[in-house]
C-alpha cells in the first residue's frame, strides 16, 4: 500500500520513521523497482476502467513467472541428479497440489515478486557448481544469467544480496575461473547498491531507504542489554550508543515481538563513523551478554519450529488510508474480505492447516530446518561432502533469518521455492556419471530437461 500510494503521486514519506520526504517522488524503504511494477499495473487497470483488473493481471503474471521458476528448478533436478523419475513426478505434484507455493503468488508484495527470480538464480548457481565439479565449461551465457538474476533479486529485496554474493564467492575455493566468479559475485551488489542509487535515484527523485533498517537487530539487542544491565555499561560506550539512537525512548518502547519500535528511535543525525563505533560495541557486548541477545529476538526461532504454514489469505487492501490509501481501489472497504475469501479461501486454509498431509507439507519448518538438516546428513552418510556447496544459499538464508527484524512466513519463501535443490543435493551426479550424455553435442541425445537448461 505504501508503494502504491507513493507511486500514485501522494507526498512521499519514510514509513518507518514517519517523517516526510519533501522533494522526493518515493522512498526506497520498499524496493523502488517493485513500486514501479505495481504502479504500472495499477495505471493499466485505471486505463481500461477497472483498477482491480490491473492487480488481477499482475497476480496472473506473477503466478506465471513463479510457475516457470518452479518448473525450471524441477527440470534441473531431473537432469542433474540420480533421483528417480517417479520421485520427480511426486515433487511436481506436491508443487502443483499443495497451495503453499501458489497462495503467496496471489499476494502483491516484494517477497512474492522477488522469489521467482531468486529461484532462477538458485538454478543458475547450481548449474555453475555442477559444471565446475564436472570440469565442464562455464560459458558467458551462464555468467550473464547469474549476474542478471542476482541483480534483479537484489533490487527487489536487498537482503538477497547477502545470500547470492557470499554463495558465489565460495566458488573461489575451486581455484578456477577466478575472473568469472569475481564478476558474478561483485557486480550484482555494485549495480544494485551503488550504481543504480547513484545514477537513477537523483534522476527519478527516489529517497534512499533509512539507515536504521540495516541496524535494527543490533539496536534491539543492545536495548535489551541496557534494560537489564545498564549499570554495567561504561559511560563512554553509553555515550556512543546514545548518539545512534535515543536510549531512554528505546527502553520505553522495546518489545520482544519486533524491532520496529526501537528502530524509530534511531537518530538520523548520527554519522557513519558513530554507527561503525556502535556496531563495534554491539559485537563486544555479545560476548558479555549472549543470553540477553537471544532473549531480545525470540522471533528468529519461529521460522525453524513446527507451527506456521505457508498457506495464506488476507484482506484485499489494508492500511495507510489517511496517507492516500483511500485512493487505491476506492470502492473496496479498507481491510475487508471479499465474498470468495470469507466463504471459500479462509475455510479452505483453516481446513488444510489441520488436514494431513497438507498440514505437514505446508509447514514452514519442513523447508527451513528439516529438509536442510536431512540433506546435510545424507551428504555425510553418502560420503559426498563436496556436494555441500549446493547448500550454500540455504546456509546464508539461515544466517539472514537471524538478522530479519520481525517474523512472518513471507521472509522464508526462498527456502520453500529452493527446496528441490536441497532435496537433490546428496544425489547430484558427479564427474563421469553424466559426463558423456551431458556433454553430447547432438541435441537428439539430450533429455528434455537438458535441452531446456542449455
Amino acid at each position: 500500500m505504501v508503494q502504491l500510494i507513493q507511486v500514485k503521486g501522494f507526498p512521499a514519506w519514510d514509513p518507518m520513521m514517519m517523517t516526510p520526504l519533501p522533494g522526493y517522488y518515493l522512498s526506497d524503504h520498499n524496493p523502488f523497482l517493485d513500486s514501479f511494477i505495481y504502479g504500472a499495473f495499477d495505471r493499466f487497470g485505471l486505463a481500461i476502467g477497472n483498477e482491480m483488473s490491473g492487480f488481477v493481471l499482475l497476480v496472473l503474471i506473477q503466478s506465471w513467472v513463479g510457475a516457470i521458476s518452479l518448473s525450471l528448478i524441477i527440470c534441473w533436478v531431473n537432469s542433474r541428479s540420480t533421483l528417480s523419475k517417479r520421485f520427480i513426478l511426486v515433487m511436481f505434484f506436491v508443487v502443483l497440489l499443495v497451495p503453499s507455493f501458489s497462495s503467496y503468488m496471489t499476494v502483491v508484495m516484494k517477497d512474492s515478486t522477488w522469489v521467482p527470480f531468486f529461484t532462477i538464480w538458485i538454478v543458475v548457481f547450481g548449474e555453475i557448481v555442477y559444471r565446475i565439479q564436472n570440469n565442464r565449461q562455464i560459458n558467458l551465457k551462464l555468467i550473464v544469467y547469474i549476474i542478471l538474476f542476482a541483480t534483479i533479486a537484489g533490487l527487489m529485496k536487498k537482503t538477497s544480496l547477502f545470500i547470492t554474493t557470499p554463495s558465489t564467492l565460495l566458488l573461489m575455493f575451486y581455484k578456477r575461473d577466478y575472473i568469472k566468479i569475481i564478476m558474478s559475485s561483485i557486480l550484482p551488489p555494485v549495480i544494485a547498491l551503488t550504481l543504480i542509487p547513484a545514477l537513477l535515484f537523483p534522476l527519478l527523485k527516489i529517497a534512499p531507504g533509512g539507515r536504521q533498517e540495516s541496524i535494527g537487530t543490533p539496536i534491539q539487542q543492545v536495548t535489551k542489554v541496557l534494560i537489564d544491565h545498564r549499570n554495567e555499561i561504561s559511560p563512554q560506550d553509553l555515550r556512543i550508543i546514545n548518539k545512534v539512537f535515543s536510549v531512554d525512548k528505546a527502553e520505553k518502547v522495546w518489545v520482544p515481538e519486533t524491532v520496529d519500535p526501537v528502530k524509530q528511535t534511531f537518530k538520523v543525525s548520527s554519522t557513519r563513523k558513530e554507527v561503525r563505533q556502535f556496531l563495534i560495541i554491539w559485537i563486544k557486548l555479545f560476548f558479555r551478554f549472549p543470553v540477553e541477545y537471544l532473549r531480545a529476538v525470540p522471533f528468529i526461532r519461529n521460522a525453524f519450529i513446527i507451527g506456521p504454514t505457508y498457506f495464506t489469505t488476507g484482506s484485499q487492501k489494508c492500511g495507510w488510508g489517511p496517507s492516500g490509501g483511500y485512493a487505491i481501489l476506492p470502492r473496496v472497504s479498507d481491510c475487508s474480505l471479499s465474498w470468495q475469501q470469507k466463504h471459500l479461501s479462509i475455510p479452505f486454509v483453516s481446513a488444510i492447516n489441520r488436514l494431513p498431509p497438507f498440514s505437514l507439507l505446508g509447514a514452514e519448518a519442513i523447508y527451513t530446518a528439516w529438509l536442510p538438516l536431512i540433506s546435510f546428513a545424507l551428504c555425510l552418510i553418502r560420503k559426498k561432502k563436496s556436494q555441500l556447496i549446493f547448500l550454500a544459499p540455504t546456509v546464508f538464508m539461515v544466517l539472514v533469518q537471524f538478522l530479519i527484524p520481525a517474523y512472518q512466513t513471507r521472509y522464508s519463501l526462498g527456502f520453500l521455492f529452493g527446496a528441490a535443490v536441497v532435496i537433490a543435493c546428496p544425489f547430484i551426479l558427479g564427474e563421469g556419471a553424466l559426463g558423456a550424455a551431458a556433454s553430447t553435442s547432438g541435441g537428439s541425445h539430450r533429455t528434455p530437461s537438458e535441452r531446456i537448461l542449455n
